[in-house]
């Protein structure tokens, strides 16, 4: 998977990331490689738009050049949203729908509004 995200985080200073995050991109091949990581443990988080975000604690370990961490993210369930806008008559009215994500689960949201309904 490509331009997916990965999130290194850690407790103490990341020296190549001049802070405690490092932020990272996948290849074609879905491949990444952190700068140089001082033995410790670290949260990485992988993050890409229509899949389930995953996040793995690893402990690198002094000595050992190369540590893997392979994650596999699972698609979200694509939904559709349908309703219908009126006044306390029942008559449909045009209006503005806007909605929150409020799931970890990134992903694109559009909206459409026509009279009396909301199509998502």
């Amino acid at each position: 998977m490509s331009d997916a995200s990965v999130l290194i985080t850690s407790t103490s200073v990341i020296p190549s990331a001049l802070g405690n995050m490092e932020q990272l991109s996948t290849d074609s091949q879905g491949r990444y490689s952190s700068s140089f990581l001082p033995a410790g443990v670290y949260d990485v988080s992988a993050i890409q738009d229509g899949f389930v975000p995953t996040a793995k604690s690893v402990t690198v370990k002094e000595g050992v050049p190369i540590t893997p961490l392979n994650f596999m993210l699972e698609r979200t369930v694509p939904f559709t949203l349908t309703g219908r806008v009126t006044d306390t008559t029942g008559a449909p009215i045009a209006a503005t729908v806007r909605l929150t994500q409020n799931s970890p689960v990134p992903g694109i949201i559009t909206t459409k509004t026509v009279l009396g309904a909301c199509i998502a």
